[in-house]
């Protein structure tokens, strides 16, 4: 690869990029265990994830499906050697995963057969990491070496799976320990959603973004970021799921969001970058399913127009990879 200086990355052209982060029960066991989760996750395996697939297929798009690594197995491997990192209090980290288990009776916790689905997808669908287990890389309190056999566990699924330098997505978002996830040869992750006036995430993020959802304000446009190799693609906008008070934000307002998304993309070009997790079409269904069905269709007829270009978090990177980053203050013009 030839030398490169590192920064943001001019990017004109209108592109959506979805991304969708599939964790069955390994996403909330640590907080939330119990029947209703894995309740959920089995629907999640069962039928969330493949109608959310055939979704996107239907209409012509592809997605960068970021995939906790154990969900990518039908059973448990041996954690023996992994550093210990318990999930609240001192309990293991693995010690919810009834032993014995495989897919076959355990769906919640394993989905080899639906990672199958996923890479026989067409259109194609990017299979990425979301973690090996999910631990957040993030966290102050994980131990370097745990955090570097998480990331080598997840080198080591995508040679079996033969995938090249696959994308990666942080469980909960929280960044952390990017030079062990450049050496496990990954490409590129998801950074922190771009939000106006400079806010950079905490309670006002959240204050930000729950008046955005109720109101049904447009979403910003994210900008890749290389830094030594490895490209960052802040999200645009979470589909946030409907449980709790969430449930009150109006259908409308989440459709509003998402196609104004869609307009300042064709308007300003860009990349407008849409993720959610499958898990949460459980909550109030099928409104949520609704919202994304509309979404996705629209998306679709703006691909097949040539309006939008619709590119997984990979493709994004190594285009990103190709072009010289922006200089500061440049100005960045739309191609149309």
């Amino acid at each position: 690869m030839s030398a490169r200086r590192d920064g943001e990355v001019a990017w004109t052209e209108p592109t959506l990029v979805i991304s969708l982060d599939l964790e069955l029960a390994w996403g909330s066991f640590d907080h939330a265990y119990g029947p209703e989760l894995l309740e959920m996750a089995r629907w999640t395996h069962d039928h969330g994830a493949p109608a959310l697939l055939e979704q996107l297929t239907g209409n012509g798009l592809s997605a960068t499906w970021a995939v906790v690594g154990v969900v990518m197995l039908d059973r448990l491997p041996d954690t023996a050697a992994l550093a210990p990192f318990p999930a609240g209090g001192a309990r293991d980290w693995f010690s919810y995963v009834p032993r014995g288990a495989t897919e076959a009776c355990a769906p919640e916790w394993f989905g080899a057969s639906l990672v199958r689905r996923l890479a026989g997808a067409r259109p194609a669908q990017e299979l990425a990491f979301h973690g090996f287990s999910h631990v957040s890389l993030g966290d102050p309190r994980l131990p370097p070496a745990r955090a570097r056999q998480e990331l080598e566990r997840c080198a080591a699924l995508a040679r079996a799976l033969a995938l090249d330098s696959p994308s990666f997505v942080f469980p909960r978002n929280r960044v952390g320990h990017l030079d062990a996830l450049r050496a496990a040869g990954m490409v590129a992750y998801r950074g922190p959603d771009r939000l106006p006036f400079g806010i950079r995430g905490g309670a006002l993020g959240r204050a930000w973004s729950l008046a955005a959802d109720v109101l049904g304000l447009a979403p910003r446009l994210a900008t890749p970021r290389v830094e030594d190799g490895l490209v960052e693609l802040p999200g645009s906008l979470m589909v946030r799921y409907l449980a709790g008070w969430r449930r009150l934000i109006p259908d409308a307002s989440r459709r509003r969001r998402l196609r104004a998304g869609l307009r300042l993309l064709q308007r300003d070009g860009g990349i407008f970058h849409v993720w959610l997790h499958p898990e949460n079409l459980y909550f109030g269904r099928p409104r949520l399913q609704r919202v994304l069905a509309d979404f996705l269709a629209e998306a679709g007829d703006l691909a097949a127009a040539s309006r939008i270009r619709v590119l997984t978090m990979g493709e994004v990177a190594r285009e990103a990879l190709g072009r010289s980053p922006r200089l500061p203050g440049a100005r960045v013009t739309s191609c149309r």
